[in-house]
Formats: C-alpha cells, structure tokens, sequence
C-alpha cells in the first residue's frame, strides 16, 4: 500500500486498485509470478493501519515498512513462494 495526505485524511493513493489490477494482468501475460503485497497488507488504508498500529510496522511517511513489518510481509512473501514449490513438487 501506498497512502497520501489528502482534504480528508491519509488514505491510499487514489488508483491502487487499478494499478494492482494492471500488475497482476502483465504478470499473467508474462507468465511471470505475482505477489500481491497490497492485499496481503490488508487492502485499502493498510498502510495507515500499519504505521498507526500498536505495534508501529510503518514509517509515518505512509510509503516505508519498518523492521517489524518488514519481517511480517517478508515471512509473507517466504511462505507464499514455498507454498508454491510445494504445489510443483507434489506434480
């Protein structure tokens, strides 16, 4: 996720959704892998949630993960790509 200030608050950046669909269309072009860290951070306004959340797992910028979150989303990523060598093993 990525979050601005806006008139009415910090929120994600209008076109998240689009941007994430275009990404996850290419990808599957491509036959390319895809990773949806958007989603697996909790979708719309994760990124405040993370970095206003007990425990803090964003920088206040609304852009960057800190240590925390960085172990959380990359054991994420980790768990994912084993899930998948595992689906290719059992084939």
């Amino acid at each position: 996720d990525k979050s601005f200030k806006y008139a009415n608050g910090t929120h994600t950046a209008i076109g998240m959704d689009s941007l994430i669909a275009t990404q996850e269309r290419i990808a599957f072009t491509e036959k390319m892998a895809f990773f949806n860290t958007y989603y697996t951070m909790g979708g719309y306004n994760s990124m405040v949630n993370w970095a206003n959340g007990s425990p803090q797992l964003a920088a206040k910028d609304y852009t960057h993960l800190n240590a925390k979150g960085a172990e959380i989303l990359g054991t994420s990523i980790y768990n994912s790509i084993m899930f998948e060598v595992g689906k290719a093993e059992r084939k």
